[in-house]
């Protein structure tokens, strides 16, 4: 039998604050729950309300099909390329096509001599 979607929520969550290097505390007050709250979330043992969703996918910069994919999230074995993948998620999107620019041109081995301006003029 498949993982419940309260244990798939949990497990994603613990496993993206844990990327975040947040403890159970600081998630917590930066949702308005308590520590115990969240550590039934985690666990399986209670569901989260929609406004609860809603702030942790903001705190965490993550869309809520995140929280609910029975998939791992961690979309490396390299931990950096995790903690890359995450930052990157909470760029405006200027800031991300600029980051795609440099993921390109350091892909195509051409050195990035002069990067365009994210901004349009």
């Amino acid at each position: 039998m498949p993982n419940s979607l309260k244990s798939r929520f949990g497990d994603q969550l613990a496993f993206l604050r844990g990327k975040l290097e947040l403890t159970q505390d600081e998630l917590a007050g930066l949702v308005g729950i308590s520590r115990k709250a969240l550590q039934n979330i985690e666990s399986g043992k209670s569901a989260p309300k929609f406004s609860t969703i809603e702030l942790i996918c903001a705190k965490l910069g993550v869309d809520a099909d995140v929280l609910f994919s029975s998939t791992p999230s961690e979309p490396s074995d390299n931990p950096r390329v995790s903690e890359l993948v995450l930052k990157l998620d909470r760029l405006p999107t200027t800031d991300l096509e600029l980051m795609l620019q440099i993921v390109d041109r350091f892909q195509s081995k051409s050195k990035p001599h002069q990067l365009p301006s994210p901004h349009k003029n």
